[in-house]
């Protein structure tokens, strides 16, 4: 896949890949901390539970900074707990009647080479897991940093109704696994324990990055060595742990099975199923056709920028494939 990306979902934005990007995911992550401040109050005034499950009126609970790196970051806020000037969007609540998690309308972003993604449209819902698949260059990452807010584009991205113009509200709904597993500069020294204490200040995260670090095999060698020097593999790892550590109603993913075993896979493909389970949603990128046929629910197919839904009958179709060996 083409394009640099970040990690949205550990430290709220991604893995970062210019200074100028990162200082961004950076200023990105503080929000994220004072968005997770005003959702424990809400939390506490209504006396819900925070097990992160979500249901039809919408998140219980959500967590905060989770990909590795630098990402959008936050837990997912109860409306009655936002401030006033984020209430009464116009279609926040047929969005939400209609169960709608992700609403992305004419999307473009084109390159001087004219490569990009032109005029995309789709929707992903609450309890669904689309997958995005397509050849390299198609624009699969391109498109997914655009939905993430990490790079500019023409057009509407909507989560839980609000738009960039929401932007700290759309963070906050949302984790983001770049493509790329690259921390920024300014805190690839830093250790995994060290860079989880930085960004996760609301209760429970902890406890959550911890229950993730040993679903991912991550010891406390690993966690305690710079993120510089871990190997790829342990890298990925380090990313699925933090971007699972948060609870929010949008997973959107990169190929989140990349440089992963059989035994890491199978427990990805399970993680994802627990997810769908609990009510969120997930957009992901993925060459992993077994995968796709195995876990999604729709299949979103993209060739030279655009998008076609091929809906259950795509992944009916990779069925077909894999059974006839094409």
């Amino acid at each position: 896949m083409e394009g640099t990306a970040r990690v949205s979902g550990l430290a709220g934005g991604g893995f970062g890949g210019g200074r100028s990007r990162g200082g961004r995911l950076a200023r990105r992550a503080l929000e994220g901390a004072r968005a997770d401040a005003a959702s424990a109050r809400v939390r506490a005034r209504s006396g819900r539970g925070g097990d992160g499950r979500l249901g039809r009126g919408g998140v219980v609970a959500a967590g905060r900074c989770g990909t590795a790196g630098a990402t959008a970051a936050g837990l997912v806020r109860r409306r009655a707990g936002l401030p006033a000037r984020q209430r009464g969007l116009v279609d926040r609540g047929t969005l939400m009647d209609a169960g709608l998690v992700l609403q992305v309308e004419r999307l473009s972003r084109t390159y001087r080479s004219g490569r990009g993604v032109h005029a995309v449209s789709f929707r992903v819902a609450h309890g669904e897991i689309v997958a995005l698949v397509g050849p390299n260059g198609a624009g699969k990452t391109t498109l997914l940093e655009a939905v993430c807010g990490l790079a500019d584009y023409v057009g509407s991205v909507r989560v839980e109704g609000f738009d960039r113009e929401q932007a700290s509200a759309q963070w906050a709904r949302m984790a983001c696994l770049p493509e790329e597993r690259r921390f920024p500069s300014f805190l690839a020294g830093l250790t995994a324990a060290r860079l989880a204490e930085r960004f996760w200040e609301q209760p429970g995260l902890e406890d959550r990055f911890v229950s993730e670090a040993e679903r991912w095999e991550l010891g406390a060698a690993e966690l305690e060595t710079p993120t510089f020097a871990l190997s790829q593999g342990m890298r990925e790892k380090l990313a699925l742990a933090l971007v699972f550590s948060r609870v929010v109603p949008l997973y959107v993913l990169d190929e989140p099975e990349a440089h992963l075993d059989p035994v890491m896979r199978d427990r990805l493909e399970r993680r994802l199923a627990g997810l769908r389970e609990g009510g969120h949603a997930v957009l992901l990128a993925t060459h992993d056709v077994h995968l796709a046929a195995r876990l999604v629910d729709r299949v979103l197919v993209i060739v030279r920028g655009r998008v076609t839904d091929l809906g259950r009958a795509g992944v009916d179709e990779v069925l077909r494939a894999l059974h006839s060996g094409t």
